[in-house]
């Protein structure tokens, strides 16, 4: 409940579920009705992984 869904654009920060655990990235294009983020693991921040996703699935922190 601490996350909310929003409309999203290319260059925005979003939270999405990845490796188990909600990670941050950054959309870097759409394709129709669907985003894709880019996001590194605390494990590995040398290893880009990239995410399809629809804008349901996407999350950005509410400011408290």
């Amino acid at each position: 409940s601490d996350y909310t869904q929003y409309n999203a654009v290319v260059n925005d920060q979003v939270f999405i579920q990845g490796h188990g655990r909600l990670r941050k990235g950054l959309i870097v294009e759409t394709t129709g009705s669907r985003f894709i983020v880019a996001y590194v693991t605390p494990s590995n921040h040398n290893d880009l992984k990239y995410k399809t996703l629809p804008l349901s699935r996407l999350y950005k922190k509410e400011n408290a």
